[in-house]
């Protein structure tokens, strides 16, 4: 009897990362094939991307959907794909989500390299019954970490 509710939750968990990894995938394939109409419809009006390189000064919808013609990617992937669900409906169903992700890819903007792996985080709310990305968040990945909780010595 213990087990039920976690299992549930494991199993509500897999369920938004499954759906989570699909949606980061065609976000992806939007700015890819440079796919306007469809980005304006993935994109909620208050979007805006912020870069580590400069956090005080994100990029707003209009000026990141004018780079599109000028973004280059040759080659994509999504790994490392993890969901928490910031906000439930009064049903339980998840309507504002944090989805992190490592993202590697060969790419330009304009002729400057934006190839190597980042880490992003992308806030996606659902608006109407269709989930939008209201902000994304973009850092270069670290080149070494301690493995978590590592043992003191």
């Amino acid at each position: 009897m213990v087990l039920g509710p976690m299992t549930s939750l494991a199993q509500d968990q897999e369920r938004l990362v499954d759906q989570f990894t699909q949606l980061e995938k065609v976000f992806a394939r939007a700015y890819q094939e440079k796919d306007h109409a469809l980005l304006e419809q993935l994109l909620a009006p208050e979007y805006a991307l912020t870069v580590s390189a400069r956090p005080d000064s994100p990029y707003p919808r209009a000026f990141w959907l004018s780079l599109l013609p000028d973004y280059n990617v040759r080659s994509f992937e999504i790994t490392d794909v993890q969901v928490r669900c910031l906000q439930t409906t009064s049903s339980g169903d998840c309507e504002l989500a944090a989805v992190s992700s490592i993202n590697k890819q060969e790419a330009d903007v304009g002729g400057q390299d934006r190839s190597g792996a980042f880490f992003i985080v992308d806030i996606w709310a659902r608006r109407s019954g269709t989930w939008m990305v209201t902000a994304r968040y973009s850092g270069r990945t670290e080149a070494s970490l301690p493995t978590p909780m590592e043992e003191k010595r």
